[in-house]
């Protein structure tokens, strides 16, 4: 009994231990997280569609929030405000691949890392519909660098 007891406090402590170590690391940005998504060989050859699979769930989840969000707790929206609304979170679901390349090659510029994953679907976005963009990423990384310390 009394070994048992000596093993559960060594490995009571080893955890508490890691868990210290782990607490002191820098968090990973969004986009150093979203490339890290991509499994690639020596090659560069695309290893596995998992990361496709996982970066096409957080758009997708983007999208489905936009729109849980405005119609599902009880926002009093008018008809054309509803509808832009559903364009906007349908046209997420409806184009997620394309909105994960472009994110995909967004989140390679090393000034954009720190955007969040929102405000660089939105860029996607307004890229793939031909708008202009440009002040939306600048926002996203003025962002970024203000939330980099939270």
């Amino acid at each position: 009994m009394k070994k048992i007891i000596v093993i559960l406090m060594i490995v009571f402590c080893l955890l508490i231990f890691v868990e210290f170590s782990y607490a002191t690391e820098k968090p990973t940005s969004p986009g150093e997280f979203w490339n890290s998504l991509t499994t690639l060989d020596d090659s560069g050859v695309k290893i596995s569609d998992l990361s496709a699979f996982v970066k096409q769930f957080y758009i997708k989840g983007i999208g489905e929030g936009i729109f849980f969000t405005a119609t599902g707790i009880g926002y009093d929206f008018d008809e054309p405000a509803l509808a832009k609304i559903r364009f906007y979170s349908s046209f997420i679901l409806k184009n997620n691949k394309d909105i994960m390349k472009i994110m995909d090659d967004l989140y390679k510029d090393p000034a954009n890392v720190k955007i969040k994953f929102d405000l660089m679907c939105k860029v996607a976005v307004t890229k793939l519909m031909g708008g202009d963009f440009k002040l939306q990423l600048e926002f996203g990384r003025a962002m970024g660098v203000l939330l980099e310390d939270f």
